[in-house]
């Protein structure tokens, strides 16, 4: 079997067949084509059937546990939340020659590509529809299975472990751009609006990228609550704004409002504590699964022409395909 997904010709369907490709890219940038489309095979590692080892079925959606509790003397038990663990699973590879590599020489050069301690991505694309990654490093050693000397059958069939640590297939980021038009430098307020917008299953947390190419720039972002009541404020932040610090000059700041952030939700290119200079204020709602697109105002002051504000909408499904 060439590959993992493809299959004899059966009846004709009422909507036509979709063409799926699965490859790999390395964290030195090669690709490897694994399964589906021109390119298929090329560089001598393709995906096997689950009966020889690749068990897609623990990398089709996000791992969760549910959670329950109980008292003593309790009938039943009371919900009190859900785990999103790693992704751990095994995946099979034929490895054979191609024109004048050897088996052993592609088999070399994918090893290279895989990494316990440096970031690769499996690509699923369905042609035409979408293109998602899952971010994977190794998890164990690789193992070789062999009926006799793979250098004469120019054949090895490779079993390899993935764990990845964020769970969930990403697409591209969702972007838009302002570039502001108007100097107000000397007094004044320019407003436009921009989209937010996730149609993904997950609940999303927008980036905000701020530049300052003059001091004393002040952003207003907006941090609506979309009806979220985890803090009781449901109705009273439905159009919450937050007023950046003043910016100085040459200071460019990522704002990630996810709420688990490890570097902090505001970090300026010039190392400053600007998280200091919030005084405390913090984001604190996040975009919901399936929002239609949603202009939000942006407002700007003490800023002359041509500095920009980008914003990123992350996108992360629970699956390689669907959930739209």
């Amino acid at each position: 079997m060439e590959g993992l997904f493809f299959c004899s010709k059966g009846p004709a369907l009422a909507a036509p067949p979709e063409k799926l490709e699965i490859y790999y890219v390395g964290p030195d940038n090669n690709v490897y084509h694994w399964s589906g489309g021109d390119f298929h095979g090329n560089e001598g590692i393709t995906l096997t059937a689950q009966s020889l080892g690749t068990a897609f079925e623990d990398v089709y959606e996000s791992p969760i546990d549910t959670i329950y509790q109980s008292t003593a003397f309790e009938i039943g038990g009371r919900y009190t939340g859900l785990r999103e663990n790693m992704f751990e699973f095994a995946f099979a590879f034929n490895v054979k020659s191609t024109q004048d590599v050897p088996w052993r020489v592609n088999d070399s050069r994918f090893r290279k590509s895989l990494s316990y301690t440096q970031d690769g991505r499996i690509y699923c694309k369905i042609v035409g529809e979408s293109t998602r990654y899952l971010t994977v490093r190794m998890k164990g050693t690789p193992k070789l299975k062999v009926q006799s000397d793979p250098n004469e059958r120019r054949y090895g069939l490779l079993l390899v472990t993935f764990v990845a640590a964020y769970p969930r297939w990403v697409e591209d980021d969702w972007t838009q751009t302002y570039i502001t038009k108007t100097d107000t430098t000397h007094g004044g307020l320019e407003t436009t609006t921009l989209t937010e917008w996730n149609p993904t299953n997950n609940e999303q947390w927008a980036k905000w990228v701020l530049q300052a190419g003059n001091a004393g720039i002040t952003w207003h972002l907006p941090d609506y609550s979309y009806g979220d009541s985890r803090f009781n404020r449901a109705t009273v932040d439905a159009s919450r704004m937050i007023t950046m610090p003043s910016l100085i000059a040459g200071e460019n700041v990522v704002v990630d409002t996810d709420e688990m952030t490890m570097a902090g939700q505001v970090v300026s290119s010039l190392d400053t504590a600007i998280y200091q200079r919030m005084n405390g204020v913090e984001f604190l709602y996040p975009i919901p699964a399936y929002t239609q697109p949603t202009p939000v105002p942006i407002a700007v002051s003490g800023a002359g022409v041509g500095n920009s504000i980008q914003l990123r909408c992350p996108r992360s499904w629970s699956r390689p395909w669907g959930l739209e």
